[in-house]
């Protein structure tokens, strides 16, 4: 007869245990922010702040949710195996007595049930990355609140409460395994973006270089990370439920993964391209990092290298293949950094389970139970179906409310922080959206008495970043001096529809020519642009 896993205690509560839980708490709300800085400095700085805020405010309606239903539907007793009971624990009240529960059986209840908020809170976000540049504000935000429901908390039960696939469920004499949220999290969401990605169509200009934009901000994307490495021991070695050797473990695992992987993107990438990229190597590292996190609590070190080898060179190439085969769009590859590594991961449990390891887990091949093989498997399969499913009729009802689920390319142009929130990153953006500013020829700096002899050379600030140029109406040529001075001008003009990439702007290919000539001031023009830049020159 299995065990009911209702027996709470008051007696139950081991300080050590306490202690540890609290902090990976603190550790995975810290990649929170961490994902944020991540995606932000990876893209394009038009939609980094549009990304961040995504970010925020899934995390802050996530929560509330998780607060007042969400645990109940996870963790609640269940009903028939599908969902919780959203009667168990209303706010989270009756956590508050003390009592532990049996998936934490030494941690207070309410530090469970705000350790497992913090999983809920991040997993729908993890997308944002995918669809960056593309959706509307409104859709996202109904999105992510919709997806969480009718996603996350059902697969969450099913695994991880008393539902018809976790190991003490009424369905299998074993289960599906799942440590910390590859099946779960991680397959779940990197399915779910690969669906919306394919729905919203690619960004335009993503043909050119397969949607490698330039980054805006590579500090960023390194602090990112290192808020997600930290935070991911915490995410892993948390999900032990108590600070024992399993927790150490979990630890090592972590590592490794995180270390092997990443140094084979980064090695990949210096054999193909010439050079290693820090993009890819922090790319390498966080899939890893996602890859283990199914296995992290059940498989010994030694296979884990074997795993994390495999996690490394199967997603860098299954980029290539997601990009340019494919040719979908996921901007941050999140379908496969996530999702496919934690398939791997997952399917790991099933070759090298372990109760030695973890006597609360399920043995696998190595223990003699090629069986667990086909559990993980059904739990990948019905993780992936379930949020297709569920991710296209939400996108498909929400693209009926609101007129579809794409920006117009108008906001696609200037930038969703512009666009949807009507702020700019940083002071180099707002120079940069020049059609909110008119810098219409107009000078940043006093001229100085070498002006009227210098030389100028232009650029254009939005160049590749912004590949509609056949669909914009204004281009942005930044002027600057080349004899070592402070002086320069900013030019800006519109420019009719276009069908062809000839030039940024005819005015202002004609004033990079006369640089050619080291004296603007020098050429005979009849184009009143240029004559205006002469103007302003002789001032």
């Amino acid at each position: 007869a299995k065990m009911s896993r209702w027996g709470n205690s008051t007696t139950c509560v081991d300080d050590g245990d306490t202690a540890w839980m609290m902090i990976s708490t603190v550790l995975v709300l810290g990649m929170v922010p961490g994902l944020a800085l991540f995606e932000a400095g990876l893209l394009r700085s038009k939609n980094a702040l549009s990304v961040i805020m995504q970010v925020i405010a899934g995390v802050l309606v996530l929560s509330a949710m998780w607060l007042v239903f969400g645990f109940s539907l996870v963790f609640g007793p269940t009903c028939k195996g599908f969902i919780g009971d959203i009667t168990a624990y209303p706010l989270m009240v009756t956590l508050i007595e003390g009592k532990c529960l049996p998936f934490a059986p030494t941690v207070p209840g309410i530090v469970y049930g705000v350790f497992q908020m913090m999983f809920a809170s991040i997993t729908p976000l993890l997308q944002t990355g995918a669809i960056a540049g593309r959706m509307k504000f409104p859709v996202y935000f109904l999105y992510i609140i919709c997806w969480e429901i009718f996603v996350y908390y059902p697969l969450a039960h099913w695994i991880w409460g008393e539902g018809w696939l976790a190991p003490l469920g009424n369905t299998f004499p074993g289960g599906v395994i799942d440590f910390a949220g590859g099946i779960v999290i991680h397959i779940s969401s990197g399915t779910a973006s690969l669906i919306a990605c394919k729905m919203l169509g690619n960004r335009y200009g993503y043909e050119k270089n397969y949607g490698a934009f330039r980054p805006s901000n590579l500090s960023n994307a390194l602090l990112g990370v290192t808020f997600l490495w930290i935070g991911w021991f915490g995410f892993n070695a948390g999900s032990a439920g108590n600070a024992g050797i399993l927790t150490a473990i979990v630890v090592v695992n972590t590592q490794m993964a995180a270390c092997v992987s990443g140094l084979i993107w980064m090695l990949l990438d210096w054999a193909i391209d010439r050079h290693p990229s820090l993009v890819e190597t922090l790319n390498g590292v966080v899939a890893g990092l996602a890859g283990i996190t199914p296995a992290s609590g059940f498989i010994s070190p030694k296979w884990t290298l074997l795993v994390s080898v495999t996690l490394g060179v199967t997603s860098f190439f299954g980029v290539t293949v997601l990009k340019e085969k494919l040719k979908i769009d996921d901007a941050l590859d999140v379908s496969v950094v996530h999702g496919w590594t934690s398939l791997v991961g997952s399917l790991a449990n099933g070759f090298f389970s372990s109760l030695s390891i973890n006597p609360r887990g399920q043995p696998g091949l190595v223990d003699g139970a090629p069986i667990q093989i086909g559990y993980q498997c059904l739990g990948i399969v019905i993780s992936i179906a379930w949020s297709s499913f569920w991710t296209f009729v939400i996108l498909k009802v929400l693209g009926l409310i609101f007129g579809g689920i794409r920006v117009t390319l108008e906001a696609e142009r200037d930038g969703l922080g512009w666009a949807d929130h009507g702020e700019f990153m940083d002071d180099f953006e707002f120079f940069h959206r020049k059609k909110f500013v008119d810098l219409t020829l107009k000078a940043v700096t006093a001229a100085g008495p070498s002006t009227h002899k210098s030389a100028l050379r232009y650029q254009a600030v939005s160049d590749e970043e912004d590949l509609v140029t056949e669909h914009t109406d204004n281009e942005f040529v930044r002027a600057e001096s080349v004899n070592g001075d402070d002086s320069g001008i900013w030019a800006s003009s519109s420019i009719a529809h276009r069908n062809q990439r000839a030039s940024v702007n005819p005015a202002a290919q004609r004033i990079i020519n006369a640089h050619h000539n080291r004296n603007i001031l020098e050429t005979d023009s009849e184009d009143p642009q240029m004559q205006q830049v002469q103007g302003l020159l002789k001032f």
